[in-house]
């Protein structure tokens, strides 16, 4: 942040997948940009992850699978970016627990996190089975709702705590 005389000025970015509010434009900077293709999806998914070995074997099947599920959705812009970039740091920060019989189940259920919410859900998950090369019986299935609600809010609370 920066100081002027006696005010302090804060820069500030906002991420929307909705178009904005026009009124509230002339206080900002507006940048739109195209969807992403699948190689910078991928370049995006090696970037973000870089530095964890376990994740780089995953990273063209998971843009290509975004790819796919983002092309013919039947609300424009329903999953958006930010739902790949957080599917990706999700995954990033279990790496550790990804091995050859854990990974399709771990994988389903982050998948079904980012994704899910919508009439489409097992079909999302599906595509990112395929994508990685994996069988669904290598999956554990749906987890239950319930846990994966206490799961979220476990998540939220430590994510904002010191």
């Amino acid at each position: 942040a920066e100081y002027m005389g006696n005010s302090k000025i804060t820069p500030c970015i906002g991420l929307s997948n909705w178009a904005l509010d026009p009124a509230k434009m002339n206080r900002a900077i507006y940048m739109s940009r195209g969807n992403p293709d699948r190689e910078e999806l991928k370049n995006t998914a090696r970037g973000i992850c870089q530095d964890s070995l376990q994740m780089l074997p995953l990273v063209n099947g998971l843009a290509n699978a975004f790819y796919k599920i983002k092309q013919p959705q039947k609300r424009d812009d329903y999953y958006g970016l930010r739902d790949f970039y957080f599917l990706l740091k999700m995954l990033k920060s279990v790496s550790d627990q990804l091995t050859n019989e854990k990974s399709p189940s771990i994988v389903e259920r982050v998948v079904r996190r980012n994704f899910g919410g919508s009439d489409v859900t097992d079909e999302n998950v599906q595509i990112f089975i395929d994508e990685l090369g994996w069988k669904t019986s290598d999956t554990t299935g749906p987890p239950p709702v319930l846990d994966m609600v206490e799961e979220c809010l476990a998540f939220q609370a430590t994510q904002f705590t010191a």
